[in-house]
């Protein structure tokens, strides 16, 4: 675990890339490196950037969340992906956690983002 976590934020919603970015970064512990709006270009940015956390949208163009998924994981085997969704997590969370997922949280909890991201990836 490193003292600083990088960020991608995976997101087909400007507005929620943006909003996120904003809360994470008003925290020391986060740097967002990179920003995707649908998994085929999560799977790129995740390969080229590394990061140590993925803010993964399950929802998405082109490629959905839980496609895009274990393809994230292939390409940055070192990162942590919490898969956000604005469906409940009774519907989607076993499926995420089978495929890989750290965690789940829906995007009413968005703003706890950090919080759910400072154990994973975040030294104290």
């Amino acid at each position: 675990m490193r003292q600083q976590c990088s960020v991608l934020v995976v997101d087909d919603e400007a507005d929620i890339r943006l909003l996120t970015r904003m809360q994470l970064e008003v925290d020391d512990h986060f740097t967002v490196i990179g920003e995707a709006a649908d998994g085929l270009h999560a799977v790129r940015l995740a390969g080229e950037l590394q990061p140590d956390a993925i803010l993964l949208d399950l929802l998405m163009p082109n490629m959905s969340g839980m496609e895009a998924l274990p393809l994230i994981l292939d390409a940055a085997p070192d990162a942590v992906v919490v898969v956000v969704s604005a469906l409940p997590a009774e519907v989607h969370e076993d499926g995420a956690s089978f495929l890989g997922a750290a965690a789940y949280i829906t995007k009413e909890r968005l703003a706890d983002a950090a919080a759910v991201l400072r154990p994973l990836c975040c030294t104290p």
